[in-house]
């Protein structure tokens, strides 16, 4: 939590925020859980299921994907190093519009009342 607020002070309010996260194990762990209620922060609940409301999947994996595609790595440092090149060429337009279109796929499940729509 403290990188978070060197980089971001704006966010040392917990009231001023909340944390969106899929299911994943690793963000529903008991550490993390503990982690966030010592530190206030408040989480959405993310709909199990539902890649279409995660910025990562719907937006970042296919264009990550995309740029990695046939191509082959000898060791992990080298796939590390070229994803790392393929999301740092990512412009912050596209990574806004991602953000936009959370709010409106979120915006759709709500109106949904959580139920499935396509």
């Amino acid at each position: 939590m403290s990188r978070i607020h060197r980089i971001r002070p704006e966010y040392r309010d917990p009231e001023n925020w909340s944390l969106l996260h899929d299911n994943t194990p690793s963000h529903t762990s008991l550490i993390v859980r503990q982690c966030l209620a010592r530190n206030r922060v408040s989480v959405l609940n993310h709909p199990p299921y539902s890649p279409d409301l995660a910025p990562c999947d719907f937006s970042l994996f296919p264009k990550l994907k995309l740029k990695l595609k046939g191509r082959f790595f000898d060791d992990i440092p080298t796939i590390q190093s070229a994803s790392t090149q393929a999301l740092e060429a990512i412009p912050q337009t596209e990574l806004e519009h991602a953000f936009e279109s959370l709010l409106n796929r979120c915006n759709k499940c709500i109106e949904a009342r959580g139920e499935y729509f396509e």
